[in-house]
């Protein structure tokens, strides 16, 4: 057996220096084990599109607004009743809207506006609004309650308001407007100071080629013509002045649609 003599390096001290023998000269310190970052967003964009999906569900499949009661104002006949009932068991946010508006208006031309109401969860609720006649139009021998737009509504036997007879014979479509608004104001005022103002008894009214001019038929047969492109009260004027001086004269008319003119036979 050897031995062999070993020296290790020696450590020089200066003098006085205190020797800390609890301070280790190994570091110790470990390198930091760093982690991958996990990417979220994937997952957040698959979770919102399940809640999506599963709102759609619950709103438009699932049955919960299924429409199972159905209120009607108005008088709406067996017709538009039908219709309505129709919608019974469909999604309550698949009806309503203008075009069901629309489509149930057509079905009655009496019906000037209907309103869909949606009652969540499954309640809905129309609302008619009827039309209110302002004169009775004659064509083709046949009667019809007209609104105070123009639009023919109903068939009528019985003249309501005032009459006004299509010359022409055009033929009349319910819910088509026939004249405008202002032809019927015109008229409606004619018919409220003729009587006013004279001894006049108005029969009814006629149109010829156009709703440009309107005449007056009285009860005794004989006829005034108005312009309705001009404005009324002075041609009520020139009408009253010639009647009044005039009145045994004229045997057929009285014209008065050319201003500053009146015409007699």
């Amino acid at each position: 057996m050897k031995f062999i003599h070993y020296s290790g390096p020696k450590h020089r001290f200066k003098k006085g220096q205190r020797i800390d023998y609890k301070k280790s000269k190994i570091d110790l310190k470990t390198p930091a084990i760093s982690s991958a970052s996990i990417n979220l967003l994937p997952l957040k964009i698959i979770f919102v599109g399940l809640v999506l999906v599963g709102f759609y569900y619950w709103l438009f499949m699932s049955g919960f607004f299924n429409i199972k009661e159905i209120v009607i104002d108005g008088d709406a006949g067996d017709e538009i009743k039908t219709e309505v009932t129709s919608l019974r068991g469909q999604n309550i946010f698949r009806v309503g809207g203008k075009d069901t508006e629309t489509s149930l208006q057509q079905k009655k031309p009496g019906i000037k506006k209907i309103k869909i109401i949606r009652g969540i969860p499954n309640t809905l609720k129309v609302e008619l609004y009827e039309r209110d006649s302002a004169l009775t139009w004659e064509s083709q021998g046949k009667k019809y309650l007209v609104d105070a737009t123009g639009v023919p509504f109903k068939e009528t036997d019985k003249t309501k308001h005032f009459l006004i007879i299509d010359t022409n014979n055009l033929p009349v479509a319910l819910g088509t407007r026939v004249v405008d608004e202002d032809f019927i104001i015109f008229v409606e005022f004619a018919e409220q100071e003729i009587p006013l103002k004279t001894d006049f008894k108005i029969d009814h009214f006629e149109i010829l080629e156009t709703t440009y001019q309107i005449i007056v038929v009285g009860e005794n047969k004989k006829k005034i013509f108005f312009s309705t492109m001009r404005q009324l009260t002075p041609q009520l004027q020139a009408f009253k002045k010639i009647y009044d001086e005039k009145k045994d004269e004229i045997q057929e008319y009285l014209d008065t649609r050319v201003e500053g003119l009146v015409y007699y036979k």
